[in-house]
């Protein structure tokens, strides 16, 4: 029968193990810590130095104002004709008749003329509504209604009624301003409709002359 051996155990061999343990863990430790410096030594190196600068854009300036269209005004009325004091002297019934005679001879003979007008003549010198047109007459360039810069700056706003005519051939010239809430105003719009043009005004198939009233707003 083989004997069997036993060999007690050796008290010192765990804290051995221990302390092993303890030196790998702290070695491990100093290599991470070693791995993570050169990493951000690294990524540092990498980076380039970027400046940032902030620039102030001017914004572009609000487009020009739209024009807005209205019907012509009713003409003003007459004045009432002047109060005479003294009613004018009455003719006698002599002075009458001399002025009735037609007088005789080619001294005296009255040489009155009767001059004929055709209806184109007469269509050609008329000024139409907006109403009485074919069509609206198209707006096929807009003179830009510069905003006056002092204005601007102050923030004022405003708008200008005026009251135009449209030539045959589509030119624009203002006959009166109507209203105004300021005299800049008046100017930018009046320059600004002078390079405008429409469409020549059309009555039943004719280039006509046409008149209405436009109202140009400047606003912010």
């Amino acid at each position: 029968m083989a004997q069997a051996f036993y060999s007690p155990p050796r008290f010192g061999q765990g804290a051995r193990v221990k302390f092993l343990a303890l030196i790998i863990a702290i070695l491990m430790a100093l290599v991470l810590g070693v791995m993570l410096w050169v990493t951000q030594q690294l990524s540092n190196f990498m980076k380039t130095d970027s400046t940032v600068r902030t620039v102030d854009v001017t914004p572009p300036p609000p487009p020009d104002p739209p024009m807005v269209e209205e019907e012509e005004p009713p003409p003003d009325e007459p004045p009432p004709p002047p109060k005479l004091d003294t009613p004018p002297p009455q003719l006698s019934l002599d002075q009458l008749m001399t002025s009735l005679q037609p007088g005789t001879g080619v001294a005296m003979a009255g040489n009155f003329g009767v001059q004929t007008f055709s209806k184109a003549d007469m269509a050609a010198e008329m000024v139409f509504k907006m109403s009485e047109l074919d069509k609206t007459p198209k707006l096929l360039r807009r003179g830009p209604a510069r905003y006056p810069s002092e204005l601007r700056k102050n923030k004022v706003v405003g708008k200008v009624r005026l009251l135009l005519l449209i030539s045959e051939n589509g030119d624009v010239m203002v006959e009166k301003v109507l209203s105004s809430d300021h005299p800049e105003f008046t100017a930018a719009a009046k320059d600004a409709l002078k390079k405008s043009r429409y469409e020549p005004p059309m009555r039943e198939g004719k280039n006509v002359k046409a008149r209405y009233v436009i109202t140009v707003p400047f606003r912010l």
